[in-house]
């Protein structure tokens, strides 16, 4: 209860300091941010920054397919009957 009555006026706080932010969209601090971030190399950039995030990504898709049946499409061998278990003739 006491701490739900202090993370709310922090988190208040914390979007109404966030707001400026957004106060200056076309000045000049704004468009020299802009061309820093989108500069010739953003692209390697980002890639090299989620390369991570894919890789682990990748390795717990892999994981969790490990024991599945492969949905190949095609039909598998055909089953062979069973045979009746043997039984102990009556003496």
């Amino acid at each position: 209860m006491w701490r739900a009555l202090l993370v709310a006026p922090a988190f208040a706080a914390a979007l109404a300091a966030a707001a400026p932010a957004e106060a200056c969209p076309d000045c000049a601090a704004g468009r020299r941010a802009r061309s820093e971030v989108f500069r010739e190399g953003f692209g390697a950039n980002l890639l090299v920054a989620l390369l991570p995030f894919l890789t682990i990504g990748a390795i717990c898709v892999r994981v969790e397919a490990i024991g599945r049946p492969r949905a190949s499409g095609r039909p598998g061998p055909p089953e062979e009957p069973r045979a009746a278990p043997p039984t102990i003739p009556d003496a």
